[in-house]
């Protein structure tokens, strides 16, 4: 999650249980790519070095972070909107009370 927040690409290199579930999340949310495993079904040194050359040479990096940052400002503007929605809400609660608030 700490990549995501930051704009950092993620390479998935899925190993057992949900890793390939989260891998192909990753890919379809346009935040990583995924190691692909040759036709064997292993990984190999081919395959990684593509899946790394993808995201740090490649413009795909640069597309990668700045969609993460676009989406970082839209939440964090969401955050604002619900808290000054909830703190406008308390307002009105304590106003109706009769509360005095100094803010």
């Amino acid at each position: 999650m700490e990549s995501v927040y930051f704009g950092v690409p993620l390479v998935a290199l899925p190993l057992k249980l949900d890793q390939s579930l989260n891998a192909k999340l990753v890919v379809e949310a346009g935040v990583g790519v995924e190691v692909v495993r040759d036709e064997d079904g292993v990984f190999d040194g081919v395959g990684v070095a593509k899946a790394i050359n993808e995201v740090i040479v490649e413009e795909k990096a640069r597309e990668m972070s700045g969609k993460m940052k676009m989406e970082e400002d839209d939440t964090i503007h969401e955050v604002v909107e619900e808290l000054s929605r909830i703190c406008m809400m308390k307002r009105a609660t304590e106003d109706d009370q009769g509360i005095e608030n100094d803010f």
